[in-house]
């Protein structure tokens, strides 16, 4: 049996806002639940950033 790894750079399970959303749902509520999730994740990977480093781009235009 293999087991999931979840990366260490958020929060232990128990303290992850995030929960799965229903396995089986109509297409716009499994819709409305990938965005909701995908909304906190981008939520807690800026936490605790201030203006600057938000501003900051990760990559170099490459024009």
């Amino acid at each position: 049996m293999t087991t999931t790894r979840r990366a260490d750079m958020f929060l232990d399970l128990k303290d992850d806002p995030r929960e799965n959303g229903p396995t089986l749902a109509d297409e716009r509520t499994a819709l409305v639940e990938y965005l909701r999730c995908v909304r906190l994740t981008l939520e807690m990977k800026c936490s605790g950033l201030d203006a600057e480093a938000l501003a900051r781009r990760s990559v170099e235009p490459s024009t």
